[in-house]
């Protein structure tokens, strides 16, 4: 959203930044959710509830990123062939197919000895629950919070 008038001031709630959406069935959770303004000066990263309002000027763009549902079943179980029609369909992309739900992709086919041997590694791997985090923080532009950045200014 972008503030037309001259300034304004917000008033907002989400939730599900710290704690997600919770997966089903081994699914790993879902995405937080994010309340950014960017300004010409520069993009500030709200708290999920803020304690008061957080005053806008003109041309100031609020951006909400809604809190992404959690998973159903172990990405490592799902059927390549599925996870390649994901990603002919834009869904997802090759890296993310390969990080999350261990498909190797080559030349438009699944290769199942890769696939094979990527899922035994990640299956080994407990870094593997977040991994899909890393490729949603490069997607959206903010910085991991895993790393010590601040969730909010």
């Amino acid at each position: 959203y972008r503030l037309l008038a001259d300034e304004g001031d917000l008033i907002m709630r989400s939730d599900r930044r710290k704690v997600t959406p919770y997966g089903l069935s081994d699914g790993l959770s879902g995405t937080p959710s994010w309340n950014i303004i960017n300004r010409e000066t520069g993009q500030q990263l709200l708290p999920v509830c803020p304690m008061e309002s957080v005053p806008m000027r003109y041309g100031d763009e609020f951006v909400h990123i809604q809190a992404g549902a959690g998973g159903f079943g172990n990405p490592l179980e799902r059927s390549p062939e599925k996870v390649l029609t994901d990603v002919e369909n834009d869904l997802i992309t090759p890296d993310y197919a390969r990080d999350v739900y261990g498909v190797i992709i080559r030349s438009g086919a699944v290769d199942l000895e890769e696939t094979a041997r990527q899922r035994v590694l990640l299956a080994q791997d407990a870094s593997h629950q977040t991994t899909y985090l890393e490729h949603f923080y490069d997607t959206i532009g903010i910085p991991n919070p895993r790393y010590g950045i601040p969730q909010s200014s």
